[in-house]
Order: C-alpha cells, then structure tokens, then sequence
C-alpha cells in the first residue's frame, strides 16, 4: 500500500496555532516556508514545523477537493 506523499491533517487540536489558523480536517499540508515535505515522514513534518514560540512559520495547504490551487497561512509557533 503506496503512502500518500504529503501529511494530511486528521484533526487540528483546538487551542493549538493551526486550529486558530482555520486549518481543517483533510487539509493537506505541501511545504513549509516554501520547502516541499513531499514524501517526508509525519515527524519530519513536525520537525519542520516546530520552532520557537512566538516565530512564524509559512505553511502551504490544499483543501479538498486537491484539484484547488493551494494557499499559504502563516501561523505563530506557541505552546503545544
């Protein structure tokens, strides 16, 4: 079974600085601060997105259906 090439959220934690940036269930996460995360494990995503709190960090997103252009949101890394 081929896994899929980019992360895909399951579901964003409430509190957390993706769920305040209206990221949603099924929302596929394709690069962080413009670098790809094609083919990169679930914790390679996270060490991408980890960071000090309070520092930004731009994360490209396509919602379904993925046929729609992406869209980039900045979030502000805190406290998970």
């Amino acid at each position: 079974n081929k896994a899929e090439p980019f992360l895909n959220v399951i579901s964003p934690i409430v509190g957390t600085p993706a769920y305040e940036a209206g990221i949603l269930a099924g929302d596929r996460i394709l690069a962080v601060d413009g670098k790809s995360l094609e083919g990169m494990s679930q914790q390679e995503v996270v060490d991408a997105l980890t960071g000090e709190p309070g520092s930004n960090v731009t994360v490209s997103v396509q919602r379904k259906p993925y046929d729609k252009e992406p869209f980039d949101v900045v979030l502000t890394r805190g406290e998970i």
